[in-house]
């Protein structure tokens, strides 16, 4: 009798240990739901970055123009501003679509090269054929909180053919975008 009285104990209190531990669990888990959190996820932290790290954006520059001459599709938009593809777009089309000298003028001036030096030119290099287009050099000029320039050598070794450029670089969407090109 005295034994069973003595199992009966133990398992109550087994049986109550356990359910304290579990509603211990439970409470430590709502706690931590339901606290304030300082720390922001890492697609939250990209978004509102409004700085820019020239060594990063230096390292993405040197990576994206390799591979955007690579790419069968060279959309302008995966290496450039939104506003810069449409300038560059824009700048094309005064030579081949409905968009005139005037018009171009008026929309981009102030803000981009708008000479007759800008108009009909590629994005980068000049040169319709070419091989291999790599980034020789890239070295910085100037940085800021918002923009990264960089002067930058493109070569096509197998063409002969050496570019030199005045890039600038912005934070974009958790990346980085070209700006301008001159």
């Amino acid at each position: 009798m005295i034994q069973e009285s003595l199992i009966q104990g133990i398992y109550y209190l087994s049986t109550k240990e356990v359910i304290m531990k579990k509603l211990a669990f439970a409470l430590l888990i709502l706690i931590t739901a339901c606290s304030p959190s300082n720390e922001k996820t890492e697609s939250e932290s990209q978004e509102g970055k409004t700085s820019i790290s020239s060594t990063d954006a230096k390292d993405w520059l040197m990576k994206v123009i390799p591979a955007f001459f690579e790419s069968t599709e060279m959309d302008l938009k995966t290496i450039a501003t939104p506003e810069y593809a449409e300038y560059k777009s824009d700048a094309m089309n005064i030579l081949y679509g409905d968009l005139t000298i005037p018009m171009f003028e008026k929309k981009w001036k102030g803000k981009y090269d708008v000479s007759d030096d800008a108009v009909g030119k590629a994005f980068l290099i000049d040169a319709q054929d070419y091989v291999k287009i790599e980034v020789d050099k890239c070295e910085l000029i100037e940085e800021n909180e918002k923009q990264t320039t960089f002067n930058v050598v493109l070569v096509d070794k197998a063409m002969k053919m050496e570019v030199k450029r005045t890039i600038e670089v912005v934070p974009f969407e958790g990346s980085f975008r070209i700006s301008n090109v001159k």
